[in-house]
């Protein structure tokens, strides 16, 4: 299996003046890639000119690194859900499939779908909220022209749909441009010891509740991954 390690800029100085430094302790430290929230670069990344994609994509190349995936989609976006309402969904969508074409310039194979608030299911059941989210990755297994999106199961206690590795997986079988995103993260925060067997993955986060850094007594689980 080959392991290749990025680090992401929302744990760096805010905004596109601070980027390059970013890259370049990135690179100063051997790391082949970084992972990027772009609404830390820009305050909203679906608005930008393309030259501006353009420039952010030379400079990664600049730095002789390559950009793993976005995430933090929505995070300038609370108010996007997918369940309220069709009005709320086709908004929601077309904001998502945006981000297939960044990825496209910045050349950029995977998507991190975390975003709890899009999942608020608005009372509805889980066989509703199952046929309005298949409905949505069909759509978008059309449109993806290879750029993966990873659903990420969250914990219960902050998101209300998808919250189990089980669960992700089994929407992401029925797609070519859909798969599970780990998050040793939430694992930890679910007390869950060993990964599932039969779980396809291709990208994974880690990190540690609360968003700490490293706590040796999380290191058993991590090891257990």
């Amino acid at each position: 299996m080959s392991r290749k390690f990025s680090v992401s800029n929302i744990i760096w100085d805010k905004g596109k003046e601070n980027i390059e430094s970013f890259m370049k302790e990135a690179k100063e430290l051997g790391l082949e890639a970084i992972e990027l929230a772009l609404n830390c670069i820009w305050e909203e990344p679906v608005d930008l000119e393309i030259s501006e994609l353009l420039w952010l994509r030379n400079k990664v190349k600049d730095y002789d690194l390559k950009i793993s995936a976005l995430h933090a989609l929505t995070f300038t976006r609370p108010d996007l859900n997918f369940f309220k309402d069709k009005g709320s969904c086709l908004e929601a969508c077309n904001y998502i499939f945006k981000y297939i074409d960044i990825a496209n310039y910045l050349e950029v194979n995977h998507l991190v779908l975390g975003s709890p608030s899009l999942r608020r299911t608005y009372n509805k059941n889980i066989r509703e909220c199952d046929d309005i989210f298949n409905e949505v990755l069909t759509i978008y297994d059309k449109r993806a022209k290879g750029v993966i999106l990873n659903i990420e199961p969250l914990p219960i206690e902050y998101c209300e749909y998808i919250n189990s590795i089980e669960e992700a997986n089994e929407l992401a079988e029925s797609y070519d441009n859909i798969e599970v995103q780990l998050d040793t993260r939430t694992l930890v925060e679910q007390k869950i010891n060993f990964l599932p067997k039969d779980i396809v993955f291709e990208h994974c986060q880690i990190g540690n509740p609360e968003m700490c850094f490293h706590d040796s007594k999380f290191d058993h689980f991590h090891i257990a991954y």
